[in-house]
């Protein structure tokens, strides 16, 4: 009988392995197909990359990107599925196994049980107690045998109780696997919905038309370059320095650089570490930071599109009641690839009053700057005020009337 219900868990167990492993063979092909494709369309990108700035290239771009993150959605989904099985299967296995250990422990109940009425019985006892010396021999050998299986009883109780544990800490592990590989499919459902949106909004604003997404991609790249120039390149001469005190008007919100670096009328916002003056007033060495780094939490309004930003700071905010129209870093238009793929290096925001006020004590220089290509291009005059806080800090403010 026990061999029979032996060969028939064997039985049982050779069939889930089977079912349970083909399936994973089968997620693992798809996942390295998935894997294969997400490597061809970076490629792609790469590709693209390289190519002169055009509507169809971004398009194209954003195309591939849409498609490596869906690709990356079907990998993770895949991946869940893995987990769901394997814990699926541990799940059968610990049940199992806790049906193991209470057999094992009624059967070491009984086993007591009877090592107690056995407790007296000795070889002395069993020799006299034996109708011959074959009787003996048979008792006491029948003795080993008994206490040779109370022996393995309890060391395979000791083996399945640490088996049982072993299962039970293996699932624990894979359900937090599988909690975190939810999370991640979340965001890279919201990575996809930004992705698809970005690229709508994109053909809304161009209408379609590579003129309309050329003169919106100069104005941006011009005004990042006059920015980096003014604020890293060594060309700027700040002048005339004034000190001010904390929330002293400095200027007023405009659209200077218009129409060549600058789209409609804003503050362009930035902050920047590690600058320097020499003898001459040359400021250099300037390196933009998160703004939100320096700001105060306060309650903002967000424009459309706009990521949400974690404001930990003690500055005052430059103008009252912000609406922001741009975040720092990789916002819509840098996604869009109208910074050449690189990040947006302050904040753009807005108000009705267009009062600037100064966010902390420090010495402020007035300044202007041409934009655009002055070579026989769009060119245009920029200007914008700093303002020199102490230790290598500065603020920036473009744009202002």
């Amino acid at each position: 009988m026990k061999k029979i219900l032996f060969l028939t868990f064997v039985a049982a167990f050779c069939l889930i392995f089977f079912f349970f492993g083909t399936g994973q063979k089968v997620l693992g092909d798809e996942l390295t197909d998935l894997q294969n494709r997400i490597a061809e369309y970076q490629r792609q990108i790469e590709g693209l990359s390289k190519l002169e700035r055009s509507l169809s290239q971004q398009i194209g771009l954003m195309d591939n990107q849409i498609k490596i993150t869906i690709a990356r959605i079907s990998q993770t989904e895949a991946e869940i599925k893995i987990l769901e099985k394997e814990i699926e299967a541990l799940s059968g296995k610990i049940v199992r196994l806790n049906d193991s250990l209470d057999y094992l422990s009624k059967v070491l109940l009984s086993r007591v049980a009877e090592n107690y009425k056995a407790a007296k019985t000795n070889p002395v006892n069993m020799l006299f107690s034996a109708k011959d010396f074959s009787d003996f021999i048979s008792k006491y050998r029948y003795l080993q045998t008994v206490q040779l299986h109370d022996r393995q009883l309890l060391l395979s109780m000791e083996q399945t109780r640490i088996s049982y544990d072993e299962q039970k800490q293996l699932k624990e592990k894979i359900q937090a696997d599988l909690a975190q590989l939810n999370k991640q499919l979340q965001a890279q459902k919201q990575q996809l919905a930004v992705q698809m949106e970005d690229k709508k909004r994109l053909l809304e604003e161009t209408k379609g038309k590579e003129s309309e997404y050329q003169k919106l991609l100069a104005a941006a790249l011009s005004e990042q370059e006059t920015i980096l120039k003014s604020v890293q390149a060594s060309i700027l001469k700040l002048s005339d320095g004034t000190k001010v005190e904390k929330g002293q008007g400095i200027a007023l919100i405009g659209n200077s650089g218009y129409p060549c670096c600058s789209t409609g009328t804003h503050l362009h916002f930035m902050i920047t570490t590690g600058c320097e003056r020499d003898a001459s007033g040359y400021v250099k060495g300037c390196n933009p930071i998160n703004p939100a780094d320096y700001l105060k939490n306060l309650p903002v309004i967000y424009e459309q599109y706009v990521v949400p930003m974690e404001f930990k700071g003690d500055w005052d905010w430059p103008i009252d009641n912000p609406r922001i129209t741009q975040e720092y870093g990789m916002s819509y238009w840098a996604r869009t690839g109208y910074y050449g793929g690189k990040p947006h290096n302050g904040i753009d925001m807005v108000n009705s009053t267009l009062v600037i006020k100064a966010p902390k004590e420090g010495i402020l220089y007035r300044q202007s700057t041409s934009c655009g290509k002055c070579d026989g291009g769009c060119c245009a005059a920029v200007n914008f005020v700093a303002l020199d806080h102490g230790g290598g800090v500065y603020s920036w403010y473009w744009h202002v009337k």
